[in-house]
C-alpha cells in the first residue's frame, strides 16, 4: 500500500513538473491543440502606448503564443505594432463605458470574428479623469463583461487588474477598484459565466510616463496573459476557434 501511494504521489510530481515546463516554456503549443483567436481590448495600455515597438503587451504576447494557430482580431482603424499581427481593439483615452460602446458599435464590432480569447484591460482612464464615479467603476466593468459573454458566450474572457500608475491619488483609486474586480467577476460565474476568470496584472509598476508600462512592464504583462491562458486551456476553458 506505502508503494502504491509512493507511486502515485511521484506520478503526479511527474506531471505537475511536466505541466510547469511547459507553461513556462513559451512557443509551446497549447494542451488542447486549439487555434487561438484572440481580442485584445482595452485602452491605450492595450494599444501600446510608450512601447518601444507600438504593440505593448500584444507583441510580446504574439511571441510566447509563436507555437499555436494565433490570430489577432480587432478594429481595423486600430492596428497598430512592428509586429505580424497588429489587429487589436485598444481606444487611447477610453473609459470603460466607451470601450464598451466602441466594441459593440453596429459597424465596427470587434465581436463579429468570434473570438474564443478575450483579453481585457480596461478602467485607467476611469480613474483618472475628474467628475467620474470612482465607486460605479466595477459595476461598469460588470457590464461590459455582460456585454463580451452576450456576443461570444463561449469565450475565455479574461479580465486585469489593472496596472499602477505614479500619481499617489489615482493608484490609490486603482486598488480600491481592483478589490472590487473579484466580486465583479465572481458574480458573472455565478450567473453561469464560467469563462470569466482575473488575471493580476496589479504588481507591474514599470511606468515609462507614469501610466504606461515600459517595455519591461508590457513583457511581464504578456507573461501573466499567457500563464493565463495556458492554464485556462489545461482546464478545458477554450473552445476551438
Amino acid at each position: 500500500m506505502k508503494l502504491a501511494i509512493v507511486a502515485t504521489l511521484s506520478a503526479l510530481c511527474a506531471s505537475f513538473t511536466d505541466a510547469l515546463v511547459l507553461r513556462q516554456t513559451p512557443g509551446q503549443r497549447l494542451p488542447s491543440g486549439n487555434s487561438i483567436r484572440l481580442l485584445p481590448l482595452g485602452d491605450s495600455i492595450t494599444w501600446g502606448t510608450d512601447s518601444t515597438d507600438e504593440s505593448g503587451y500584444r507583441g510580446g504576447l504574439l511571441s510566447e503564443l509563436s507555437g499555436n494557430i494565433v490570430d489577432f482580431i480587432g478594429n481595423a482603424s486600430q492596428r497598430r505594432g512592428n509586429i505580424p499581427d497588429p489587429d487589436n481593439a485598444g481606444w487611447p483615452g477610453y473609459t470603460i463605458a466607451q470601450i464598451g460602446e466602441a466594441a459593440d458599435n453596429a459597424s465596427t464590432s470587434v465581436f463579429a470574428p468570434q473570438p474564443n480569447v478575450v483579453t481585457l484591460h480596461a478602467g485607467t482612464n476611469d480613474m483618472i479623469y475628474i467628475f467620474q464615479d470612482y465607486a460605479g467603476a466595477p459595476d461598469r466593468l460588470e457590464a461590459l463583461i455582460n456585454k463580451i459573454t452576450a456576443n461570444v458566450p463561449n469565450t475565455l474572457v479574461l479580465v486585469a487588474k489593472i496596472i499602477h500608475a505614479s500619481d499617489p491619488d489615482v493608484d490609490a483609486r486603482i486598488q480600491t477598484y481592483n478589490s472590487g474586480i473579484d466580486a465583479a467577476v465572481q458574480r458573472a460565474q455565478q450567473g453561469g459565466k464560467f469563462k470569466v476568470r482575473v488575471v493580476d496584472q496589479s504588481a507591474i509598476d514599470d511606468l515609462g510616463d507614469g501610466v504606461h508600462p515600459t517595455d519591461a512592464g508590457y513583457a511581464t504583462m504578456a507573461t501573466n496573459w499567457y500563464n493565463a491562458i495556458y492554464d485556462a486551456d489545461v482546464a478545458g476553458l477554450i473552445s476551438p476557434a
